[in-house]
Protein backbone atom coordinates (compact mmCIF):
# COMPACT_ATOMS: atom_id res chain seq x y z
CA UNK A 1 0.00 0.00 0.00
CA UNK A 2 2.90 2.36 0.65
CA UNK A 3 3.63 2.73 -3.06
CA UNK A 4 -0.02 3.49 -3.81
CA UNK A 5 -0.64 5.88 -0.89
CA UNK A 6 -0.31 9.05 -2.99
CA UNK A 7 -2.77 7.70 -5.57
CA UNK A 8 -5.30 6.65 -2.94
CA UNK A 9 -5.04 10.02 -1.17
CA UNK A 10 -5.47 11.91 -4.45
CA UNK A 11 -8.50 9.80 -5.37
CA UNK A 12 -10.13 10.40 -1.99
CA UNK A 13 -9.50 14.15 -2.22
CA UNK A 14 -10.96 14.22 -5.75
CA UNK A 15 -14.02 12.33 -4.52
CA UNK A 16 -14.54 14.90 -1.75
CA UNK A 17 -14.17 17.84 -4.14
CA UNK A 18 -16.52 16.38 -6.74
CA UNK A 19 -19.30 15.38 -4.34
CA UNK A 20 -22.46 17.35 -3.71
CA UNK A 21 -21.70 20.20 -1.29
CA UNK A 22 -24.72 19.23 0.82
CA UNK A 23 -23.56 15.63 1.29
CA UNK A 24 -22.03 14.86 4.65
CA UNK A 25 -19.15 12.38 4.80
CA UNK A 26 -16.79 10.80 7.30
CA UNK A 27 -13.28 9.36 7.18
CA UNK A 28 -12.30 5.94 8.52
CA UNK A 29 -8.63 5.01 8.88
CA UNK A 30 -7.81 1.34 9.01
CA UNK A 31 -4.75 -0.83 9.09
CA UNK A 32 -4.30 -3.08 12.12
CA UNK A 33 -6.56 -0.70 14.00
CA UNK A 34 -9.65 1.20 12.92
CA UNK A 35 -10.11 4.85 13.85
CA UNK A 36 -12.24 7.76 12.72
CA UNK A 37 -10.38 10.51 10.88
CA UNK A 38 -12.47 13.49 11.94
CA UNK A 39 -12.29 15.00 15.44
CA UNK A 40 -14.35 13.22 18.12
CA UNK A 41 -16.88 16.06 18.18
CA UNK A 42 -17.45 15.79 14.41
CA UNK A 43 -18.90 12.52 13.16
CA UNK A 44 -19.97 13.78 9.71
CA UNK A 45 -19.12 16.95 7.82
CA UNK A 46 -19.72 18.57 4.45
CA UNK A 47 -16.61 20.75 4.82
CA UNK A 48 -14.17 19.85 2.06
CA UNK A 49 -11.32 21.41 4.05
CA UNK A 50 -12.02 19.23 7.12
CA UNK A 51 -12.32 16.08 5.01
CA UNK A 52 -9.15 16.78 3.04
CA UNK A 53 -7.25 17.46 6.26
CA UNK A 54 -8.48 14.14 7.71
CA UNK A 55 -7.48 12.31 4.53
CA UNK A 56 -4.01 13.82 4.23
CA UNK A 57 -3.14 13.40 7.93
CA UNK A 58 -4.28 9.78 8.18
CA UNK A 59 -1.69 7.53 9.80
CA UNK A 60 -0.11 5.32 7.16
CA UNK A 61 1.91 2.35 8.31
CA UNK A 62 2.93 -0.42 5.97
CA UNK A 63 2.51 -3.60 8.01
CA UNK A 64 1.21 -6.94 6.83
CA UNK A 65 -2.36 -7.82 7.76
CA UNK A 66 -1.24 -11.17 9.09
CA UNK A 67 1.77 -13.41 9.03
CA UNK A 68 2.06 -17.13 8.62
CA UNK A 69 3.42 -17.23 12.16
CA UNK A 70 -0.07 -16.38 13.35
CA UNK A 71 -2.36 -19.24 12.30
CA UNK A 72 -5.26 -17.80 14.32
CA UNK A 73 -5.19 -14.55 12.32
CA UNK A 74 -4.94 -16.47 9.05
CA UNK A 75 -7.89 -18.67 10.09
CA UNK A 76 -9.98 -15.62 11.07
CA UNK A 77 -9.09 -13.89 7.80
CA UNK A 78 -10.10 -16.94 5.75
CA UNK A 79 -13.36 -17.23 7.67
CA UNK A 80 -14.20 -13.52 7.21
CA UNK A 81 -13.29 -13.63 3.51
CA UNK A 82 -15.27 -16.83 2.94
CA UNK A 83 -12.18 -18.76 1.83
CA UNK A 84 -12.42 -22.53 2.22
CA UNK A 85 -9.55 -24.97 2.33
CA UNK A 86 -8.72 -26.42 -1.07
Amino acid sequence: MGSKLAEVTAAARTFVRSSNQEDEMFVVNFNENVSLGLPRTTRFTNSAAELEYAITTAPAEARPLFTMRSPRRWRNYRRAAGIRKS
